[in-house]
């Protein structure tokens, strides 16, 4: 298959999980503002062109993600059972608060720049030119 198959099939089958869904969610009463809506989604319409999906889109695999490794680890830590304690999300905060900390000390050490580029000097140069032209 080549580049134009690969994407005359995933736009067939993007429209046919679109076509399923509305059917679904019409089924189970959703009004046609929202399963055009999902539609849309699943279709992935301008989804690159607009920041505000995009960022629906990446919440929502981050708190996917978070559930999937709960889902798979709580069972071996808690005989069994899903179990949701109080400690899951102080150990994230803290565990990501450590993490950033960390990074932010490390940042704070390096020059943000390359300095040991042998293109360097130059960049500098024309930077000086350029804002001395402003």
């Amino acid at each position: 298959m080549d580049r134009t198959g690969y994407l005359r099939w995933r736009t067939t089958l993007a429209k046919f999980h679109a076509d399923t869904a509305a059917a679904i969610l019409r089924e189970v009463g959703y009004d046609d503002a929202t399963i055009r809506r999902v539609q849309t989604l699943l279709r992935k319409e301008s989804l690159k062109r607009d920041p505000e999906k995009l960022v629906i889109v990446a919440l929502m695999i981050l708190v996917m993600r978070v559930i999937d490794l709960l889902w798979m680890l709580e069972p071996a830590f808690s005989g069994q059972k899903f179990h949701v304690s109080w400690m899951h999300p102080v150990g994230l905060v803290a565990i990501g608060g450590l993490w950033l900390a960390l990074f932010a000390r490390e940042l704070g050490k390096r020059p943000l720049i390359p300095i040991n580029d042998p293109q360097y000097e130059s960049v500098l140069e024309q930077a000086a030119a350029g804002h001395a032209g402003h």
